[in-house]
């Protein structure tokens, strides 16, 4: 589908799962400016350094076998059935899907926010 379709379609579902795809792949970050609840594996850091906090910002589940150094699961199938276990627990929890939707859009609208990246990143380096 072409991004915008995308988006119009992922609105429209209470829960969107985000998957790794690699360093840059970063589909969850449209979702959250979107204003859409996700669920995924827990980030281990942010690249950009913006507190992103499981289970506020998005509802989290942790691959049993861990991942490797792209965020990928180690062990998919068991990976895959964690979330599965998750989205289970959560799926009918429409007051979970409006708080962490919420939480995430204001994330993505303050903290990542451009100027207040650029003076993150300028304080970053001159401290060093």
């Amino acid at each position: 589908l072409p991004r915008t379709e995308w988006w119009e379609i992922a609105k429209t579902f209470r829960w969107n799962l985000f998957l790794p795809g690699g360093p840059w792949c970063n589909r969850e970050h449209e979702l959250w400016t979107l204003g859409c609840a996700t669920i995924g594996f827990t980030y281990p850091r942010h690249p950009l350094r913006v507190p992103l906090i499981p289970n506020v910002h998005y509802v989290a589940t942790i691959p049993p076998d861990g991942t490797d150094y792209t965020g990928r699961p180690k062990s998919p199938k068991y990976a895959a059935q964690a979330i599965l276990d998750r989205y289970r627990t959560v799926r009918d929890n429409s007051q979970l899907a409006v708080s962490v939707a919420a939480q995430a859009q204001d994330r993505m609208r303050t903290g990542m926010d451009p100027t207040a990246l650029m003076w993150t990143v300028l304080s970053e380096c001159w401290s060093i």
